[in-house]
């Protein structure tokens, strides 16, 4: 498992550093971020990660000098080998219905901002927070998403927004969302305008 987790972190560390040309000190990229490897797990590392072709290595003094190669860039991006993952999404958010929460989500900040809410919010801040949540849809499952914008809203409302005005108005964005998800033909009404 340590060894796993060696050759893991030394090949993402290299992937960072893919596009410079250079070789870098193994040992130095271990050391830098505390983890500690023996010369000798440094050389099983590197032969089973060189035999494989992913990096390229070479033995100066006392250092080990590697660079990943494309065939590792390549490795990493195609394989679900590196990456592990705690989160599990069961309610993917569809690629056609990415786009219509980004518009829906545009459509809602641009009529928050443009209410009376609009004007007791930071609006360089709820834009910002806007953004975050359309990067978000790649990554979350529907039900998560939901509950990562109404956290944020609420955060950036709180104090500002009747609490219940609020809920109302997110309620009404999620349940829209819902019916937009189970009945695309079907246009449910806009929870923004209960902003106005």
């Amino acid at each position: 498992m340590e060894t796993e987790f060696k050759k893991r972190f030394l090949l993402l560390g290299l992937c960072e550093r893919k596009y410079d040309g250079k070789y870098y000190d193994a040992a130095g990229l271990f050391a830098a971020n505390r983890i500690s490897a023996t010369p000798a797990e440094l050389k099983e590392i590197l032969e089973m990660l060189g035999n494989d072709h992913l990096v390229k290595y070479f033995y100066i003094g006392e250092r080990y000098l590697v660079q990943i190669t494309m065939d590792g860039v390549e490795f990493l991006e195609e394989s679900n080998f590196f990456e592990e993952k705690s989160y599990v999404v069961y309610d993917m958010i569809k690629p056609l219905q990415r786009e219509i929460l980004r518009y829906r989500l545009d459509d809602f900040t641009a009529r928050i901002c443009q209410s009376d809410i609009g004007a007791m919010l930071n609006r360089d801040e709820f834009m910002k927070e806007a953004e975050e949540l359309k990067v978000l849809l790649n990554v979350l499952g529907r039900k998560h998403w939901m509950q990562m914008l109404k956290g944020k809203f609420y955060e950036l409302c709180q104090g500002n927004v009747p609490l219940r005005r609020l809920k109302k108005i997110l309620d009404a964005f999620e349940n829209s969302q819902e019916a937009e998800a189970t009945h695309p033909d079907n246009h449910a009404r806009e929870a923004t305008n209960l902003a106005s």
